[in-house]
């Protein structure tokens, strides 16, 4: 009897606590909502009028951002947010974005692209710019400028002409579509996304994934793990997983307990989930690359979700594939065009519009790819380097999880010399701006091994055989 007591109060706590979080969620997505749906009048003003000759009426769009959800979670493993941001920063639905146009040889013709911001929402720019690459979407030579309410109103019109006859035929899929539409403006701030680990194909069927099949763009992650699949299948499933798993631990502190044998597997289980998801901080896996590199089709041009951000990718050849580059710091290097995606999950390599190396200002450098940040790693230089190589740089530091003025002071601390020192350098400040350090050289590997080199971190002692595996433990433990 006084088994069963106990038992009955441990599972009204558990269930409580599931409400409670359940309740937290519910209340977050809430108030993105409110903010979003401040503008709903416009959204719906467009949705009305898209395809009817009538222009829409001015207001407040904002190429506002979130930080919640599958960004925010996959970094902290806290709650059970879906809100995939369009970049970093908090959405404040206060004024309306402008995207700079920039001209970009692609297949023998000029296709305009668009470039973001700061924080601007790149899902939606990545949908952009596919449908530029395809000819779907056009734009007049003469715009060097799109403001955010200017492309929802033409993805509106877009979902629209693409669909009309079976918006015609099913009524269903008339209201299915509309939906989309009238939720385009809200996608500013962020979009749902929920990934599944079994393909690079799984996710969670939400509203916002309507978007992707009524303009038909598909849509990758490389956040795969078969094993991780079958025991969570989906990053709710596994922070929700997480979440038990503490709650566990500080019942049995809390009665000075040890754990029974399924309670044992559950904590052994959320310890091998906790330690997966610390090393696949990116959201990439080996076989998620894989994966990729066998399903996008050749010469296809898709939108892929990896380490918090939305992206154009594009397969020029069966062995190559490539991300548009639409940060704005590229606008004035017209040779920077991609990025190559690599197999190993090593930072690409910048090309240009022919996937060729890219070469600063047209001039030959040897035939050397641009690789992680400096050019030749680990070496100091007095010369400045280029604005694309800053700004390749300064990604880098972001795609680690520190802000963009973190990653910039760290840059600026070591001479711009090295994306690692860099690092180090904002994880020695302890939350406050970097101060100038000697630049330290890193290590050549000699013999060719590469894959010996164990790399610790100097807190925990927990080893890495990667030095982006350690930097982004270090990062989100803030070790």
């Amino acid at each position: 009897e006084r088994f069963r007591t106990e038992k009955e109060k441990e599972e009204t706590v558990t269930l409580r606590s599931k409400e409670a979080r359940h309740e937290e969620v519910v209340e977050q997505q809430r108030r993105l909502l409110e903010q979003a749906e401040a503008r709903m009048g416009v959204g719906v003003s467009l949705a009305a009028t898209a395809g009817s000759g009538q222009a829409p009426g001015e207001g407040g769009m904002s190429g506002g951002r979130s930080a919640g959800g599958c960004a925010v979670g996959a970094v902290s493993g806290s709650g059970n947010g879906t809100l995939a941001p369009g970049s970093a920063g908090a959405g404040t639905g206060a004024s309306e974005e402008t995207f700079a146009v920039r001209s970009v040889a692609f297949c023998g013709r000029q296709v305009p692209m668009l470039l973001q911001n700061r924080n601007g929402p790149c899902a939606l720019l990545a949908v952009a710019n596919c449908l530029l690459m395809r000819g779907t979407l056009t734009l007049a030579k003469d715009e060097v400028l799109v403001s955010s309410s200017t492309l929802v109103e033409r993805l509106a019109q877009l979902c629209e002409q693409l669909n009309a006859t079976q918006m015609e035929e099913d009524p269903n899929m008339r209201e299915g579509i509309t939906e989309v539409i009238q939720r385009l403006p809200l996608l500013l701030d962020g979009l749902l996304l929920n990934c599944g680990f079994a393909s690079c194909t799984d996710f969670e069927l939400t509203a916002d994934l309507g978007l992707f099949d009524c303009l038909s763009v598909n849509l990758y992650h490389v956040w795969v793990a078969p094993e991780v699949a079958k025991v969570a299948g989906s990053w709710n499933a596994l922070s929700e997983q997480l979440a038990l798993g503490s709650e566990l631990r500080e019942t049995l502190e809390r009665e000075g307990r040890l754990p029974t044998e399924e309670e044992d597997e559950n904590l052994t289980r959320g310890v091998w989930l906790r330690d997966w998801l610390d090393e696949t901080q990116a959201q990439a896996t080996p076989e998620g690359l894989r994966e990729l590199f066998e399903t996008v089709e050749h010469r296809e041009a898709s939108v892929l979700f990896r380490n918090n951000h939305f992206c154009t990718v594009y397969k020029p050849s069966k062995e190559a594939l490539v991300t548009l580059l639409t940060d704005a710091a590229f606008e004035e290097e017209a040779n920077a065009v991609w990025e190559s995606v690599e197999l190993d999950g090593d930072t690409g390599h910048i090309l240009d519009a022919d996937f060729a190396p890219y070469r600063p200002g047209g001039r030959a450098t040897g035939g050397a790819s641009v690789s992680t940040a400096a050019g030749a790693r680990g070496k100091a230089t007095t010369d400045e380097p280029s604005a694309a190589k800053k700004a390749e740089m300064i990604a880098l530091v972001e795609g680690m999880g520190f802000a963009r003025d973190l990653a910039e002071a760290g840059l600026a601390a070591v001479g711009w010399a090295d994306v690692q020192q860099a690092v180090e350098a904002i994880l020695e400040a302890d939350g406050e701006m970097p101060k100038p350090r000697k630049v330290k050289p890193e290590a050549s590997t000699a013999g060719g091994g590469g894959f010996s080199e164990v790399h610790s971190c100097p807190t925990c002692s927990r080893s890495f055989r990667s030095k982006n595996g350690a930097l982004n433990h270090r990062a989100s433990k803030g070790h």
